[in-house]
């Protein structure tokens, strides 16, 4: 079973991915900042796929995809973003793709849409 790591600082869309995810058999654990994921990848040595937020409070996703890169290169990243009051999700998303994202999905999306991006992913690594 595929392992993914959801990292977001809201409860409701953590809650929501974990649920879309497990009914398509992913095993998914969730933080809900980067720090706590840093900690769940040494916890867990079989995440396949990480999940970020890319605007959260404390550490960024955009430091998060460089931080998971520096201490897991081969781990793809997926990057989400809503945007928020200052930053456009595009800036957000393209911010992340230039840290190293290997995948970009803007808020709102379908589940059609992130399931196709798990699948690239997981099937590159």
């Amino acid at each position: 079973m595929t392992t993914i790591l959801v990292i977001d600082d809201d409860s409701s869309v953590r809650s929501m991915l974990s649920r879309m995810l497990e009914r398509q058999n992913y095993r998914v654990l969730t933080a809900e900042s980067v720090d706590e994921g840093l900690e769940m990848l040494q916890q867990y040595r079989d995440i396949a796929l990480v999940i970020t937020d890319i605007v959260m409070p404390g550490r960024t996703g955009v430091e998060g995809v460089v931080a998971f890169h520096q201490r897991y290169p081969d781990l793809p990243v997926l990057a989400i973003s809503g945007g928020s009051r200052t930053l456009s999700k595009e800036f957000s998303l393209d911010s992340a793709k230039l840290a190293g994202a290997n995948a970009l999905l803007p808020k709102p999306f379908t589940q059609e849409n992130l399931l196709e991006a798990i699948s690239r992913l997981v099937t590159e690594s």
